[in-house]
């Protein structure tokens, strides 16, 4: 009898397994690491730019609670060649922390989700000052500020852990800590997006 009941057991594990494997086509839970690239650019009227784009990439860490409740850290960055020919070329550092919601259960492959994150945004724009009578003359702004970021996206899990996905942000802010060299400079609205093509592995199911 006792063999009877072990061996129930472990064919009812083995089932349980099976059925799990097979049904589960998706995960939101547990450490995540992803990686994205695609086009980004930047608005800032006040300080003269009205559109600029470059190259966006992104790294991003997160944990999901659940299939649904998700917190993350993330770096995103866009390379720009502005278009004023005495701008060099410079680079715009967001560094977000906050929260997305994934619509949709583990039964399902493709998911849609939303974000939420406080954005703190970095640049060093340097302008070429030179002319025909004097040396090479190099002056830079330092631009600092703080904002809020929206985004939606869809994620197909090609097959479990790893995940396609497909993003789109819109940040919104003040850069209200901005210096030309040595001499501080006033404060500046901007606004920058992204659209993002990249993939998420989740530890929990390696």
């Amino acid at each position: 009898m006792k063999k009877l009941i072990w061996l129930a057991i472990f064919l009812l594990s083995v089932i349980m397994s099976y059925s799990q494997s097979y049904t589960m086509r998706s995960t939101s839970s547990g450490i995540s690491v992803g990686l994205g690239v695609g086009t980004g650019g930047w608005q800032c009227k006040d300080f003269g730019v009205t559109q600029e784009r470059g190259l966006a990439y992104g790294i991003q860490l997160g944990y999901g609670f659940n299939e649904n409740i998700e917190l993350f850290g993330k770096g995103a960055f866009i390379r720009i060649n502005p278009e004023d020919e005495f701008f060099l070329p410079f680079q715009l550092n967001e560094y977000m922390l906050g929260a997305r919601y994934t619509f949709g259960s583990t039964l399902s492959p493709l998911k849609f989700y939303a974000n939420a994150s406080i954005s703190v945004l970095s640049s060093s724009q340097s302008v070429d000052d030179s002319d025909w009578f004097f040396d090479e003359t190099i002056s830079t702004y330092y631009l600092r500020g703080i904002g809020g970021t929206v985004g939606l996206g869809a994620k197909y899990h090609l097959r479990l852990p790893i995940a396609i996905t497909l993003d789109a942000t819109m940040t919104f802010g003040k850069l209200n800590n901005n210096y030309w060299e040595d001499e501080a400079i006033e404060s500046f609205q901007y606004r920058s997006n992204a659209i993002r093509l990249g993939a998420v592995i989740y530890f929990n199911q390696l």
